[in-house]
């Protein structure tokens, strides 16, 4: 069994040098999983502590996954993983963004809760663009302003959590949120992964993500998730009937 400890019990100092969302490193199925901000990345890391064999990880809330220390890779030293199969997942860029909008951004300017600030979530703070109970429209035109090299990982362009230090893309597959069971079978396959199921850990809004968007906001998005939508052959689809 191994044991891990949730970041909350480092001290402040030390906390910084771990990301919310490391390169996750399997090494008794020799497996790197590139996890990505609002794409599935409660289930995937749940799957993630079971194959790590994490003590009590059926016990634990669904927000606590995030709270615990991964073994992980640097970017830099991914090339010392040759034999490593990698994967990650990705999400159409306008249903992601969406998502993000719900999460990050509350109604009430006096939500409380320790990761958020003022309705907002605190990693938003910093651009002074976002408030409490903005519209989603407002949202995607704040998002529009902020290139990837300034953007926080919630809102960041996917293809480059797939890349080393050098912008090279490293990944052995890559799936799709839209075909989650699916390919994660596709990885099970290609790997040495035991045969376990993936759970659905985060149930999201049942109404459909195009309902949210206007004209305007559409084209925002294509621009600003251009190399999303070009290299994982994404478009914007109305919701079926």
């Amino acid at each position: 069994m191994i044991y891990w400890i949730k970041k909350k019990q480092l001290e402040e100092r030390d906390q910084a040098v771990y990301s919310l969302h490391p390169i996750i490193r399997i090494d008794k199925y020799k497996v790197i999983y590139f996890p990505i901000p609002k794409v599935a990345t409660s289930t995937l890391k749940y799957i993630s502590a079971k194959l790590l064999e994490l003590e009590n990880i059926d016990s634990l809330e669904l927000e606590d996954i995030h709270e615990f220390i991964f073994p992980s890779v640097e970017r830099k030293n991914l090339h010392k993983y040759q034999d490593y199969y990698k994967f990650g997942f990705v999400r159409n860029p306008w249903e992601r963004l969406f998502s993000c909008y719900k999460s990050k951004i509350k109604v009430d300017p006096n939500y409380n809760h320790p990761d958020y600030q003022d309705g907002i979530s605190k990693r938003f703070v910093r651009y002074n663009l976002f408030r409490a109970g903005m519209s989603f429209e407002e949202f995607v035109k704040a998002i529009s302003q902020i290139p990837d090299p300034d953007s926080d990982f919630h809102f960041k362009s996917q293809y480059i959590f797939f890349t080393n230090n050098k912008g090279e893309e490293v990944v052995n597959f890559i799936g799709r949120y839209e075909s989650l069971q699916e390919d994660w079978k596709k990885v099970r396959d290609a790997s040495n992964l035991p045969a376990i199921e993936l759970p659905h850990l985060n149930k999201e809004s049942s109404k459909h993500y195009s309902e949210y968007y206007t004209p305007e906001t559409i084209d925002i998005v294509s621009a600003r998730y251009a190399e999303d939508i070009n290299k994982f052959g994404y478009k914007f689809e109305f919701k079926p009937n």
